[in-house]
């Protein structure tokens, strides 16, 4: 047990965690160990509980369930601070004239990354399209048909991703055709 309690210690300063100055007792733990101020964080997060009877039991040993719980915990209470963003955003397009109706299609493809998953929202114009799945990497289509005559050679667009957490992120920008 001693080498798991070196472990919490190690564990939460090698992760950079603050460590609180409050105090959490549990009746077989002494304020003055070496490994308070570890213990004392990860039972502030919730990632340690100690048992229903207000104990720690330093000296039992650690079992493998045990061990997971600790790592799953502590992972769900990391991901709680990872911010939502979009990242890695490119685009491919495909045009095509009607030359009956004098109007060009273009399809823009935005394929893109979230940090989380997340449902997003590709818009432009009076055009959006939408993937309601929680998911992290998307890949979204929008068509826009223009007379020739009022061709743009710009687009601006929207991305808007919306994540668990009520957490969300954007990215606006113009993006330039190139036929």
């Amino acid at each position: 047990m001693k080498k798991f309690l070196y472990f919490l210690t190690g564990f939460a300063i090698a992760l950079s965690i603050p460590v609180f100055s409050q105090t959490i007792l549990f009746k077989d733990v002494d304020p003055t160990a070496y490994y308070i101020e570890g213990l004392n964080y990860l039972t502030s997060a919730n990632i340690i509980q100690g048992y229903a009877d207000n104990t720690f039991r330093p000296s039992n040993p650690v079992n493998r369930a045990e061990i997971v719980t600790i790592l799953k915990r502590y992972h769900d209470y990391k991901r709680q601070e990872e911010p939502l963003l979009i990242s890695n955003v490119n685009f491919s397009e495909t045009s095509t004239l009607n030359e009956q109706t004098s109007e060009k299609t273009y399809k823009l493809k935005a394929k893109f990354y979230t940090t989380k998953p997340a449902q997003t929202t590709f818009s432009g114009g009076s055009k959006q399209v939408s993937n309601n799945s929680l998911k992290q990497n998307h890949e979204l289509e929008l068509t826009i048909s223009v007379p020739t005559d009022t061709l743009p050679r710009t687009f601006h667009y929207t991305i808007l991703a919306a994540g668990e957490e009520n957490q969300s992120a954007s990215e606006t920008r113009d993006y330039t055709f190139l036929e």
